[in-house]
């Protein structure tokens, strides 16, 4: 087990390791550029975790709040990997990187049982976030909390890997999709009868385009799902009527709470 490292400078690394076994969860932004320590020191540090001995045995929670991954948070982000994780996000991601996704993929290899928090926030409308760094997320079996919010008209929701992910995500609780996309011939042929198969989802939140919420809905509406709460948030002008006459006459008697917003 590493529990010291040699004191240099007057600086006795017993502290650091005090710290770290007190530390729960971490936050890591954009790089100043400024970095005290070494890339390469960063990777050796990485390096000395035994297995079963991480340097932050406690530390549960992981947020990269940067506009992009870069490749010295992402090393940062390597020095987790051997703790509990339970909860990744990824808050304001508006650049596909590789360092993102290599990210993914680190912390879907090693947490895809035990991971139940994902978190993955995209602001930006004119940029794409395809499958290309997006196919680890069906690694995650374990998720009880996923929220996925993007301004892009072409995110993937649709994708075959994506969607069917989340339907088939056994130990769902809760649930935030907010997109921009409008499902084309395609996608409502591809996916036509398909249903969420979470018994214990209990609240969900659906956002974007109308014709968005009007296809996806319906794959929760079944007596298998027993949503509590459940909000939409339709992209502009929308008469409410509808909607409420369709979640009074499909959704069980376990529904107590429906909130309409404008998104």
């Amino acid at each position: 087990m590493v529990d010291s490292l040699p004191t240099k400078n007057g600086v006795d690394s017993s502290t650091f390791f005090q710290y770290a076994k007190r530390l729960r969860s971490l936050t890591l932004g954009t790089s100043n550029g400024h970095d005290d320590i070494p890339t390469l020191s960063l990777v050796r540090l990485a390096d000395l975790q035994a297995p079963g001995n991480p340097f932050f045995p406690g530390l549960k929670s992981v947020a990269f709040t940067s506009s992009h991954v870069p490749q010295t948070t992402a090393i940062y982000g390597t020095l987790a990997l051997a703790s509990p994780i339970t909860s990744l996000e990824f808050t304001a991601l508006e650049v596909e990187t590789a360092t993102f996704a290599t990210m993914l993929a680190f912390f879907s290899n090693r947490f895809s049982g035990s991971l139940t928090y994902l978190n993955l926030t995209f602001p930006v409308n004119n940029r794409d976030f395809t499958m290309e760094s997006l196919r680890f997320l069906p690694r995650f079996q374990a998720l009880r909390s996923l929220t996925l919010f993007s301004k892009n008209p072409r995110f993937p929701i649709f994708d075959k890997r994506l969607m069917d992910w989340i339907l088939n995500l056994e130990s769902l609780e809760n649930l935030k999709i907010d997109v921009c996309v409008v499902p084309t011939d395609l996608d409502t042929t591809t996916h036509h009868g398909k249903q969420a198969i979470s018994a214990r989802l209990h609240t969900l939140r659906l956002g974007g385009p109308l014709n968005f919420i009007d296809f996806v809905l319906p794959m929760f509406a079944h007596r298998g799902v027993q949503i509590t709460a459940l909000t939409l948030a339709p992209i502009g002008g929308y008469d409410p009527g509808p909607i409420r006459a369709f979640v009074q006459s499909n959704f069980p008697n376990a529904l107590n709470s429906l909130e309409l917003l404008r998104n």
